[in-house]
């Protein structure tokens, strides 16, 4: 359910003033009042995309591999023969499994990102001197 419909059936929602001329103004500005808040918030966390990954890596794996195995298994508790139940546990240890590291990938990339902000960039720039360095010396060593 989008978040839209949730709180225009909250009580502050129907106490809201609406104008007469104009019936979804309401609608229209609470609706276009959120987008920009989700925007604004977008755009002065840092590292948005890594924490969406982050969510993404805990959620997604729950919602295609865990949940649907554990609904299925609930519904046809006693109709499920050994072999299926076989095959459900190996999806739930590979979604697992997945997931987690899924997780662990996401939780690297956050603790390397905010790393570089740190005094990355130093490190990128003598990382890069020692290339140019090493490479320079390969080379004039390669013509002697």
């Amino acid at each position: 359910m989008p978040i839209f419909e949730i709180y225009e059936k909250t009580n502050l929602y129907k106490r809201m003033p609406t104008y007469s001329m104009f019936q979804p103004t309401k609608r229209l500005s609470l609706r276009t009042v959120t987008v920009l808040m989700t925007a604004f918030g977008a755009m002065k966390v840092p590292k948005f995309g890594l924490f969406i990954n982050l969510i993404g890596a805990f959620a997604c794996t729950a919602l295609a591999f865990v949940l649907p195995v554990r609904m299925y298994d609930k519904l046809h508790e006693g109709e499920i023969t050994k072999k299926w139940k076989l095959l459900h546990s190996a999806l739930l240890a590979f979604g697992c499994i997945v997931g987690t590291i899924s997780f662990i990938i996401s939780c690297k990339e956050i603790v390397k990102a905010f790393n570089e902000d740190d005094g990355g960039e130093d490190a990128i720039a003598a990382i890069a001197d020692i290339d140019i360095t090493a490479a320079t010396n390969s080379t004039s060593t390669s013509l002697l």
